[in-house]
């Protein structure tokens, strides 16, 4: 791809995210209209965008922590608690 392309559809993305989302279709439907390979490729990337977001919105450790937990949980009411496995 060229970079004057790339420059084209990182700009059409910027302006998407800063819309609301029900404008956003009919602005892509206007700012790429006759190029249909560049409505799909700034699409994409809008649709990565709205996947990606609240990936990250529960910190790893407090998951992990209740993961932890829950292991705890299923440990206790199996009766494995104070149990020897092995040397462990």
């Amino acid at each position: 791809m060229n970079p004057e392309r790339w420059r084209r559809i990182e700009k059409l993305y910027h302006s998407v995210l800063e819309m609301k989302p029900d404008l956003r279709e009919s602005y892509l439907d206007g700012a790429c209209a006759g190029d249909p390979s560049l409505r799909k490729k700034v699409q994409r990337l809008v649709d990565r965008q709205s996947e990606a977001e609240g990936f990250i919105d529960s910190p790893a450790l407090e998951l992990a922590a209740k993961a932890l937990a829950a292991d705890g949980d299923a440990a206790a009411d199996s009766g494995m608690v104070g149990c020897v496995l092995s040397h462990y």
